[in-house]
């Protein structure tokens, strides 16, 4: 998820300073940086108009625990079921 992340938000920065070339997976990570940015970013950033970029770095990190975590729960349920 950290990786994922990561990369989707260097293709957006090279997508602003339009850098980022006709590469299909980059655009497409480019474009999936929206659904990194759920919940914390798109809800409370633009919401309370933050402009730190401390912040902005901690609440895509805490994204990432959070889908982490939600894939770990979706699997272990998966497993569970699979077991019965």
């Amino acid at each position: 998820m950290f990786t994922l992340s990561a990369i989707s938000f260097m293709s957006v920065a090279a997508r602003e300073e339009e850098t980022l070339g006709d590469d299909a997976f980059l655009n497409f990570m480019a474009d999936s940086f929206q659904v990194f940015r759920f919940p914390l970013l798109t809800l409370i950033i633009d919401y309370l108009h933050f402009e730190d970029e401390g912040f902005f770095v901690l609440a895509l990190m805490l994204n990432v625990l959070f889908y982490a975590s939600l894939i770990e729960i979706m699997i272990s349920l998966i497993s569970a079921q699979k077991r019965f």
